[in-house]
């Protein structure tokens, strides 16, 4: 099954390359930026090693469903390019996995080593050296984890810097107004709903348009199939039993349904709990924030004839000086579309989260 997925995502297509300057000390200091599509790792080793059992274990193991969504997602994608192959335009990719064997003890057990910017700017580059096989595998049982991890802080990293640089200042001042945090918002991103305490945001950047063609007799129609927005929404918090995930989850419903309705009238937004991909949480803290994630899928109740639902990651907190609990809700709609990518993004819009 891992071969399949390997073999299924080789074939992605290094087109976004193609862009890449003669030198790249120079293309370093000049300011140029790594390209690459999110959640994408070119992976540098010998043919021989991608086509190895070995490297399947560690290849899965980074890959990393993404719990509990459905259709079942991987965290990254994988493909390859050989070592004797790999020059300059290979090296402005953002994300890349060099996997080389050394006849050498110093590198039994394998040595993993990440480098930061190492020929652009707002690159990730890891790289894992080994003597024997067996090595190897010991990265898949002890070291995935932890390279997936900064993988994944490379790619919020890059959105919080994009959505800085954007200067959403008007939509920052609204919702400091109104919930008392600045929050930093994708270019293009606008209200679409605005009542008592509850918001909208759409991020339209991020929507995608498809072709609707009803053959001569009709016009050629054109609607949005991915939807990504941001949904805010605070309350009295008066014990500290509200930030159970069962009790945020039961404010999530009492909100979504009276603030988040479908055009169709009587049909609204609802928490799906199929036991397929019942939500799960997590607790941590950001900015001295005790903050509990919640992942799950949304899907619309009232009415049989409303077919739409997605993932979602909500955010929720209290504000230590209106004494508020607030949720941010991060949502997309996109039939037969891969939408990890776009959940990256809600994950990366709360991490630029602050007070002051």
């Amino acid at each position: 099954m891992m071969m399949h997925m390997k073999r299924i995502t080789i074939f992605i297509a290094l087109a976004f390359l193609l862009f890449a300057c003669d030198d790249f000390t120079k293309g370093k200091k000049g300011g140029a930026l790594a390209t690459g599509k999110p959640g994408e790792v070119l992976v540098v080793c010998t043919d021989d090693l991608w086509n190895s059992g070995e490297i399947d274990s560690l290849i899965y193991a980074l890959a990393k469903e993404e719990e509990p969504y459905y259709p079942l997602e991987y965290a990254f994608k994988f493909y390859q390019k050989n070592a004797g192959g790999f020059n300059h335009i290979h090296k402005k990719v953002r994300n890349i996995l060099i996997i080389q064997q050394q006849n050498n003890a110093q590198f039994s057990p394998a040595k993993v080593e990440f480098v930061r910017d190492k020929w652009v700017k707002g690159q990730l580059v890891t790289e894992v050296t080994f003597k024997e096989k067996a090595d190897l595998l010991q990265v898949a049982k002890y070291d995935a984890e932890k390279i997936a991890h900064r993988f994944e802080e490379s790619e919020i990293d890059r959105i919080v810097e994009a959505n800085r640089l954007a200067k959403m200042k008007p939509l920052a001042k609204k919702i400091y107004e109104k919930y008392g945090v600045y929050l930093d918002f994708p270019s293009g991103s606008e209200v679409k709903s605005d009542k008592d305490i509850f918001l909208r945001i759409d991020i339209p950047e991020r929507s995608r348009e498809m072709k609707l063609d009803g053959g001569p007799a009709y016009e050629t129609q054109r609607a949005n199939f991915i939807l990504s927005s941001w949904l805010m929404w605070q309350v009295d918090y008066t014990k500290k039993e509200q930030l159970e995930p069962k009790n945020l989850l039961h404010t999530q419903d009492s909100i979504l349904k009276i603030y988040a309705p479908h055009h169709k009238e009587g049909a609204y937004m609802a928490t799906e709990y199929d036991s397929l991909v019942y939500p799960v949480s997590q607790v941590f803290e950001y900015n001295d924030l005790y903050t509990v994630e919640i992942k799950g899928q949304y899907r619309m109740n009232g009415r049989d004839d409303v077919f739409m639902g997605g993932p979602f990651v909500s955010y929720s907190f209290v504000h230590p000086k209106t004494n508020k609990l607030i949720t941010m809700f991060g949502m997309v709609h996109g039939p037969s579309e891969p939408l990890i990518n776009y959940i990256r993004e809600h994950k990366g819009l709360f991490r630029t989260l602050h007070l002051e």
